[in-house]
């Protein structure tokens, strides 16, 4: 539970200024964290994210992995708007100079391109455009882009169904991590260099405010990689959070896409801490994933107000406190108290499947839009995770 001073602080939190990313339901994540503190964002990635408000519009499963219909982005900029205006968000106006990196790649089966093409223009009501930078022009699969390594371009057009190694990275010559921090921070950024194998983790339930944390939607542990030069006064460095994809319930996975994206490497050259939240999922948002449309499990998730988003935000607001607490591991390994809880935590183990209706209508939704040609056969259909229990008819990101 949180000490007297840290629930105080939780109550009446001062959110420093932070950048955000994401990928996948982690992009989702990241831009409704980034609409709904606009004060306090100085900047954003998204890799195969979706509009605001997608959730919001008819069969969400369908909408926000495969492409709104016409008219339907619009509608998704009114719900935004009418969050802003019953205080659920921050004024949207504080988007304007925002900088935002939008990457998806051409060999992504799981959010198409279509997706990202919207986000782009509901974006475009509320930013500038020559704050926005899109990138939908490589081969990439369901993944982050880095321009490096032996994972080549267009592996894994699933994401990480399949060998870890290679997807939860392409090496598609297209730096995602520096563009975004060139973009966000300016041109006094320094080049990346190899970062360090230490990572503290920081127990994210004692920042759960929304009833038992063992009944959450988030793991307990959130990653935070601290580069050597801000150990001694983390909150006077540049801060940032990274919502991950949907991920099975383990920690390998989890830890590899901290040490594969580059953030670290930047983070270590340049001042800046970098947390790594950590969800679960649930039966309604699809198992290890954010909060992208899932109303029964909140119906603010996408506010201020959200369980998840609000939770991370304190994090940020009282983040030397939570570091100083936080245990310490290297190589990649697991703290023993980590794993101990890992082992003793019912986590949730659900369904990453597209569901019988959600992947043949949307394939055949698309071919009929003309989005695909005539005699091309639909994507194949993902592997599912050993113990995913499979929901018929019904659709969920990854």
């Amino acid at each position: 539970m949180l000490s007297l001073a840290l629930a105080v602080a939780a109550q009446n939190p001062t959110y420093p200024r932070i950048s955000v990313s994401g990928q996948s339901a982690g992009g989702s994540a990241a831009i409704q964290h980034m609409v709904a503190f606009s004060s306090v964002v100085d900047g954003a990635a998204i890799a195969a994210g979706a509009p605001y408000g997608c959730g919001s519009l008819p069969r969400p499963d369908y909408t926000c992995m495969y492409g709104p219909a016409a008219g339907e982005v619009a509608k998704a900029s009114n719900y935004l708007r009418t969050r802003a205006k019953n205080g659920k968000i921050d004024d949207p106006s504080n988007l304007r100079h925002t900088p935002v990196i939008l990457f998806n790649g051409r060999n992504d089966n799981m959010v198409y391109k279509k997706v990202m093409v919207e986000t782009h223009a509901q974006l475009s009501e509320f930013i500038d455009e020559d704050k926005i930078t899109t990138n939908f022009q490589t081969t990439a699969g369901h993944v982050w882009s880095i321009d490096h390594g032996r994972c080549r371009c267009g592996q894994c057009p699933y994401g990480a169904f399949e060998n870890l190694d290679c997807c939860q990275v392409n090496n598609c010559a297209y730096d995602l991590s520096g563009d975004f921090m060139r973009a966000t921070y300016g041109k006094s950024v320094q080049p990346r260099v190899v970062a360090s194998s230490t990572l503290y983790w920081i127990n994210q339930w004692e920042y759960w405010t929304a009833g038992r944390p063992e009944n959450s939607t988030v793991m307990e542990w959130m990653i935070a990689y601290v580069p050597k030069s801000c150990e001694a006064s983390p909150s006077s460095c540049k801060l940032h959070v990274n919502y991950h994809g949907c991920v099975t319930p383990t920690w390998r996975g989890r830890i590899l896409w901290t040490q594969s994206i580059d953030l670290n490497e930047y983070a270590e050259s340049n001042g800046m801490v970098v947390l790594y939240p950590q969800a679960q999922g649930s039966e309604r948002s699809g198992e290890g994933c954010w909060n992208w449309e899932a109303y029964g499990d909140d119906a603010n998730f996408d506010t201020r107000e959200g369980k998840q988003l609000g939770m991370v935000a304190r994090i940020t607001a009282n983040l030397t406190s939570a570091l100083s607490r936080a245990l310490v591991s290297t190589g990649g390994e697991l703290p023993k108290q980590v794993q101990k809880t890992h082992n003793d935590n019912d986590y949730f183990y659900g369904s990453y499947s597209y569901g019988s209706y959600g992947y043949s209508y949307g394939w055949e939704a698309r071919k009929e839009e003309g989005d695909v040609e005539g005699g091309e056969s639909p994507p194949r259909r993902p592997p599912q995770h050993p113990r995913a229990r499979v929901r018929q008819g019904e659709a969920v990101e990854a």
